[in-house]
């Protein structure tokens, strides 16, 4: 027979990873891989569970949790208490290493239509007119790091920023790109717009070149992902 309190916890656990999978903000606490993940593995202790009850339920050992018993049983209590984070913003590119812009090699830009919406990471190889949706920051004082002095700048420098998440929000990594067209005076930092675009260079680094823009609300999916070993 199983204790009801080992039977909970595993209940509870299985309650957690399949509220991380199937939440509404799910995409600002882990990539989809991961998400799928969570939901496999509470699928899973769901099986356990039910195999250990099988065998009976023993409801009078131990009369409350104590011990590692408590601690297992009330951590996914405490979690799926917490709210989920709200997208990283501009500050919080602050002490975060810079993310390359342009793809790996071995994986080229693709196929864009005209005025198709393109990723800020994948820009190398990028044709015609598109669409970039991202947040617009000047890179001065401790966020001057998102362009380095090393690269070639614009008289009246703005770029722009999205974050790309590897796992997870908290490990999520600042991309940002040299803009022309959109003066810093007109659009305030961490605003999310959507910029009609071509893709330009300059110095060697890519260079939206905007048409026209406008200020759009956060996207839902605000990090870009499936650029890892669990992504695309």
């Amino acid at each position: 027979m199983v204790s009801w309190t080992r039977l909970s916890a595993v209940a509870l656990w299985a309650v957690y990873l399949a509220a991380i999978a199937t939440h509404p903000d799910g995409a600002v606490i882990a990539t989809g891989p991961i998400r799928h993940g969570a939901l496999v593995a509470a699928g899973l202790l769901v099986l356990v569970a039910a195999v250990a009850a099988s065998g009976g339920i023993d409801w009078r050992r131990p009369s409350w949790p104590s011990g590692w018993s408590f601690l297992i049983a009330v951590v996914p209590i405490l979690l799926l208490l917490r709210s989920p984070p709200a997208a990283l913003d501009h500050r919080a590119a602050l002490g975060r290493s810079a993310a390359p812009t342009a793809p790996a090699p071995a994986t080229p830009a693709e196929p864009v239509a005209e005025g198709g919406e393109v990723r800020l990471d994948r820009l190398t190889g990028v044709q015609g007119r598109v669409r970039i949706i991202a947040m617009a920051v000047q890179p001065v004082g401790r966020l001057a790091y998102l362009l380095p002095a090393s690269r070639e700048r614009l008289p009246d420098p703005m770029v722009l920023l999205r974050f790309r998440m590897i796992c997870c929000a908290a490990d999520s990594m600042p991309v940002a790109v040299q803009v022309s067209g959109i003066p810093s005076a007109e659009v305030a930092d961490g605003t999310w717009i959507e910029v009609e675009c071509t893709i330009g260079t300059l110095g060697g680094e890519p260079l939206v070149q905007a048409i026209s823009w406008k200020e759009v609300k956060e996207p839902e999916e605000p990090y870009l992902t499936g650029t890892t070993l669990l992504g695309k």
